[in-house]
């Protein structure tokens, strides 16, 4: 009589490709022979993939290794995930665990779980179970050493997947019924580096493929755009990629940008993103913004919240500042207190919820939203003026993200492109835009943040 299949249990905590790697254990282990269990107490083996990208989520990570030991003190508890490499500190304090790292997974699940025999290929893949949308993962990895972050020492240098397998992966879920398919990676703008590519050769053959479906892109760091605005622009058009772009920007100050080892200024985010603007209208730009970076002075904020308006951001994530372990951006001088980030990134929120905003064009009232991710409220509706808005953020201390409307006012995007360029060129053209009083003020706040912060 054959002995009873060991059981194992895998919790995810993080991002998209957190959970992609979720599921990629899952399906090693049930290769490897593994029956999946639905609680730490009935596992012989428990993993957690762990995330350590906001102070949250480290919290929760670092109580879920601690519960799950607690929970099944006899099985093999493993820490995957994140914080094994970018918060060593928090990982002790839970206790000694076995360690899966993310930059070698292939090879660390064979060691967990030697496998039986010749293992299937494992889809890169997971669906959501909260969105509903496949997270296809196209590359592992991260390029760059931001200052103010470590997961690319989890994720390790960037490995692009192939062509003919992210194809048939997305082909195995439309076959299934899935309809929402998003493209994941640390960075997906960096898919094709590693193999003498770019992005623009991944989006062709996706049309040639003809999947009958767009697909939609996961974050692409802003000093790639500039190589794929001709195949974005292309696939978008031609219904193979959804007009939604998730494109960082972190901070509006360029002085702030080197300070934070991003290797892009405001202009030529800017000068990128309205170029695309031109071939792609109706783009819905995502983005994110950290507040509070150290030495960051008020201008700079200012700088932040004027070219989130200039180039008409539809959905922006507002981060307060946050030290973390293994960072050039901890040592740096300049820190501020966690009660100024906090402050600061309020006052960002509050001031894209406020009336200038609205009349800018943006939005209404009726199409903003507020989430509230460290204390897990989903997207609400809110009337909260900005006021009673910014008291329940400093009560919640969370990560905000605020969702602006469709906008009811198009704008030449080409005049607008070329006046933010010359102003970031040209001081003597800012000036003088200072002295207008025709102009509707869009150009001229930008100008005058844009002088104050360089």
């Amino acid at each position: 009589m054959d002995p009873p299949a060991k059981r194992a249990y895998v919790l995810s905590l993080g991002c998209a490709t957190n959970r992609v790697d979720a599921e990629t254990t899952r399906n090693h282990l049930r290769q490897a022979g593994y029956v999946m269990a639905n609680s730490p107490e009935t596992a012989d083996m428990v993993v957690v993939n762990t995330c350590a990208f906001t102070r949250e989520r480290l919290a929760a990570s670092r109580a879920a290794l601690a519960e799950c030991r607690r929970r099944a003190p006899l099985a093999r508890v493993i820490a995957g995930g994140c914080v094994p490499a970018i918060a060593p500190g928090t990982l002790a304090e839970a206790g000694p665990f076995e360690i899966l790292q993310p930059k070698d997974l292939g090879e660390g699940l064979a060691r967990l779980a030697p496998p039986r025999g010749i293992m299937s290929p494992l889809p890169a893949s997971v669906v959501d179970a909260e969105g509903g949308r496949v997270h296809v993962r196209i590359s592992t990895g991260c390029r760059d050493r931001c200052t103010y972050c470590s997961i690319w020492r989890a994720a390790g240098r960037t490995a692009s997947l192939p062509v003919d397998h992210i194809i048939a992966d997305a082909r195995m879920w439309l076959s299934k019924g899935e309809k929402l398919i998003c493209l994941v990676s640390e960075d997906v703008g960096a898919w094709g580096q590693d193999r003498g590519q770019n992005l623009s050769d991944l989006l062709r053959a996706l049309g040639e493929a003809r999947l009958g479906v767009p697909l939609r892109l996961g974050n692409i760091h802003p000093r790639w755009l500039s190589q794929i605005t001709d195949a974005l622009a292309e696939a978008i058009h031609a219904d193979v990629i959804e007009p939604v772009l998730h494109l960082p920007l972190q901070s509006g100050s360029s002085r702030i940008l080197a300070r934070m080892g991003r290797r892009y200024s405001a202009s030529e985010y800017a000068s990128w993103l309205l170029r695309l603007r031109q071939r792609v209208p109706d783009l819905r730009l995502v983005t994110d913004v950290i507040a509070g970076f150290p030495g960051e002075e008020p201008a700079d904020l200012a700088a932040t919240l004027a070219l989130l308006r200039a180039v008409r951001a539809d959905e922006v994530c507002v981060f307060p500042f946050a030290v973390q372990e293994l960072t050039a951006a901890a040592a740096l001088p300049g820190q501020l207190s966690e009660a100024d980030r906090t402050g600061r990134a309020m006052f960002l929120v509050s001031r894209l919820l406020d009336d200038d905003y609205q009349r800018s064009g943006a939005g209404t009232w009726a199409d903003y939203f507020v989430r509230l991710q460290a204390t897990d409220r989903y997207p609400v509706r809110t009337a909260l003026p900005p006021p009673e808005l910014a008291k329940a953020l400093q009560r919640d201390r969370a990560e905000v993200v605020v969702y602006l409307g469709n906008r009811a006012v198009e704008r030449d995007v080409e005049q607008l492109a070329v006046r933010l360029q010359r102003i970031m060129e040209d001081p003597g053209y800012a000036h003088a835009l200072l002295e207008e009083k025709e102009d509707g003020g869009r150009t001229r706040d930008f100008a005058r943040a844009w002088l104050e912060a360089t």
